[in-house]
């Protein structure tokens, strides 16, 4: 026999667009920790000799690289950690302003990213009674939390999206920074960081309309399914006409309508004038 499904409500479908924004958050936090950790944001054509092979957020890898801003004409070889001491003498060429403002913009982001969604982690194990069976408990849904965390997230959202804007504009078009910028180009770690811009974005939609649904309904409460209007009781013709046969012994009328309220099932008082004979 196949299980009955329960119909499709409004309150199924604000359940599952928290839930989709849930993902999405997920999914953005997971992508902007890769972005974060990986040093393949900025890459040297591998066919093309240069002394600048790779850069990330917080290492960078030369070939041979010599730099005539140095004083000292080091040659750099391997892969650095991006502030090392090595790179004092040449920090405000290998960190320019907007390099240094994707760094803090991505920390940022990453931050916010991790903490929604631990706030909407924590209101979906909240909500998950409630939203699925309101007539079981009232709704609890936490109205503060759900603001704080959709402002995070619009806010990790934006400043993602204008940290990956600024980086790959600056990266292409800054001659001053990495020699031969016609052979480089932006690699898969920047990508990561676009789509996890997209899944903020996506996010942000989600809990945006969840929060607009909630204020909708404190403006406007569902209303009870109890109907309050009392449906009279229709009586049969059973019990109509045992009714008429118990008052015809006193003498009282018998017009009993089938919509009018039941007779009392009380005995009337006798008469003053009854007269009881005993054989």
């Amino acid at each position: 026999m196949a299980r009955d499904k329960k119909p499709w409500t409004k309150r199924d479908g604000k359940r599952w667009l928290f839930e989709v924004g849930l993902l999405c958050n997920l999914v953005a936090a997971i992508l902007v920790l890769i972005a974060f950790v990986s040093p393949y944001w900025y890459v040297s054509w591998p066919r093309v000799f240069s002394g600048f092979k790779l850069i990330g957020l917080w290492e960078v890898c030369f070939a041979g690289m010599i730099l005539e801003m140095d004083p000292t004409q080091k040659s750099y070889h391997g892969c650095w950690w991006i502030v090392a001491p090595e790179f004092y003498n040449v920090r405000s060429w290998l960190m320019p302003a907007w390099f240094v403002f994707t760094q803090v913009a991505v920390t940022l982001c990453l931050v916010a990213d991790m903490i929604s969604f631990g706030m909407a982690f924590v209101i979906w194990l909240r909500t998950g009674m409630t939203q699925r069976d309101p007539y079981k408990n009232p709704p609890r849904d936490p109205f503060k939390m759900i603001h704080v965390l959709c402002g995070i997230t619009v806010g990790s959202a934006i400043l993602m999206s204008c940290t990956v804007v600024v980086f790959g504009v600056f990266a292409e078009t800054d001659l001053n920074w990495m020699p031969y910028p016609d052979f480089n180009y932006l690699s898969w770690s920047y990508g990561l960081a676009v789509c996890s811009a997209f899944f903020s974005i996506f996010a942000s939609i989600a809990q945006t309309t969840y929060v607009m649904i909630i204020r909708q309904e404190l403006r406007d409460p569902p209303k009870d399914m109890a109907s309050a209007t009392t449906i009279p009781t229709l009586w049969t013709k059973t019990a109509a006409a045992a009714s008429d046969s118990r008052y015809a012994q006193h003498g009282q009328s018998t017009a009993t309508s089938a919509w009018d309220d039941p007779p009392s099932t009380k005995k009337p008082p006798r008469k003053s004038d009854d007269v009881f004979i005993f054989e």
